[in-house]
């Protein structure tokens, strides 16, 4: 919840205690609320996903890259992208299972895997870890330990810069 949406509760819940009785005054009724500004980000254009591709494929860097096409391809967040385990992916179905716990709504998903993502997945050999393992561990590649959004958006920050891209094409840009 945002500070937005928590001061919109106690506005609420004030009002009631004020309509019943129990206070005079709603003390959150004269709290602004934030701006609410621009958003920072702005859409990568197909040149310069083209130059980070190849970028990151002449780096060696096809674990990171995986991890830009799950966000970019299938439409997943990045925390979502980290908590993603070897046994959620089926590659007969060609689907990503997404559970509860970890989206941001909270309700568990299928989506679907573009053939794309699900080649890199073959090339990049992530089938034979095991099924407990992290899609994207902690160095990119499959392991134990999951990587954190952190690290993502820190190897964006990396990329970014090495191609000397605007500070607004962000990483939940793509």
């Amino acid at each position: 919840m945002t500070r937005n949406a928590y001061l919109a509760t106690l506005r609420m819940f004030f009002a009631h205690c004020q309509k019943r009785g129990y206070i005079v005054e709603n003390p959150a009724r004269d709290v602004q609320n934030l701006r609410k500004g621009e958003k920072f980000r702005a859409a990568i254009p197909e040149n310069v996903l083209q130059r980070i591709f190849n970028y990151l494929t002449e780096k060696g860097e096809k674990h990171y890259l995986l991890a830009c096409y799950l966000l970019y391809s299938c439409f997943i967040r990045p925390s979502e992208i980290c908590s993603l385990k070897l046994a959620n992916i089926s590659f007969k179905n060609q689907t990503i299972y997404i559970d509860a716990a970890y989206s941001k709504n909270r309700k568990s998903q299928v989506v679907t895997m573009p053939h794309n993502v699900a080649a890199m997945m073959i090339d990049l050999q992530v089938y034979t870890a095991p099924s407990s393992y992290y899609l994207i561990g902690h160095d990119f590649a499959p392991s134990e330990r999951p990587c954190s959004d952190r690290i993502l958006r820190a190897k964006w920050l990396q990329v970014r810069k090495a191609l000397q891209l605007p500070d607004s094409y962000q990483f939940y840009s793509l």
